[in-house]
């Protein structure tokens, strides 16, 4: 699975401390809108500030999110997520009996989340400014490859991503989220019914390669607050 570099793969321990729905909320909201307190958390997400207080703690007790301790002054705790990221082996996970419930919340909500987000956008692009339409993309490409020229694929997207990483942006910078998904879609049914080559047969259908923010198999990557 391509990865972005510097994310580091979560253990068991933390993928249940990560499976819970409001736990991934926080973590999601932490990377698009940049450091916030569990008060302000709170608030965005109608929960009581010693609700998210406490869930925030539980996250940071597994290294998933830090403190932010360039704002936070007496009482006031500010919370970001970890620059470096982290990323969810979910197929592995999904294949062992006592992590398959955990892994499938975290990508369930993980998803549901990357849904929502781009539902919200193209229900309201006609809000944003027509410079900011015409940079945005939305597209699905349909091509055949093996597993070697997808991971080589995939790889060169990462590539370029990482070099608009840590960019100097002007003020007119926002929080731009990118969903990548590449994966195998499985093959016509055969003449006996059964869909798709059998598991074990060594064919192209049965390897995966999956690169994508947020996301869901799931990395996260860098605070948007570092890029400003």
């Amino acid at each position: 699975m391509v990865t972005l570099p510097g994310n580091n793969s979560i253990d068991v321990s933390a993928l249940r401390a990560l499976a819970h729905p409001l736990r991934i909320t926080l973590i999601q909201e932490l990377g698009i809108h940049g450091p916030a307190t569990a008060s302000q958390l709170g608030r965005r997400l109608g929960e009581t500030s010693g609700a998210t207080s406490y869930h925030l703690r539980q996250l940071a007790r597994h290294g998933l999110i830090e403190d932010d301790d360039e704002r936070s002054a007496g009482r006031e705790r500010w919370w970001r997520r970890k620059e470096s990221g982290f990323a969810l082996a979910g197929f592995e996970f999904m294949r062992k009996q006592e992590t398959r419930a955990a892994a499938q919340l975290v990508i369930r909500e993980f998803q549901r989340g990357k849904d929502e987000r781009l539902r919200r956008w193209l229900e309201g692009k006609d809000r944003w400014s027509d410079e900011w339409y015409q940079a945005s993309m939305d597209s699905t490409v349909m091509m055949r490859l093996n597993p070697a020229l997808l991971f080589e694929l995939t790889s060169e997207l990462v590539a370029v991503i990482e070099r608009y990483r840590g960019r100097s942006v002007g003020d007119d910078a926002e929080s731009v989220e990118l969903q990548l998904n590449a994966f195998p879609n499985p093959p016509l049914a055969t003449d006996d019914g059964m869909d798709g080559p059998a598991a074990g047969t060594g064919t192209d259908h049965g390897s995966r390669a999956t690169k994508q923010t947020a996301s869901s198999s799931t990395t996260v990557g860098e605070d948007p607050e570092s890029a400003r």
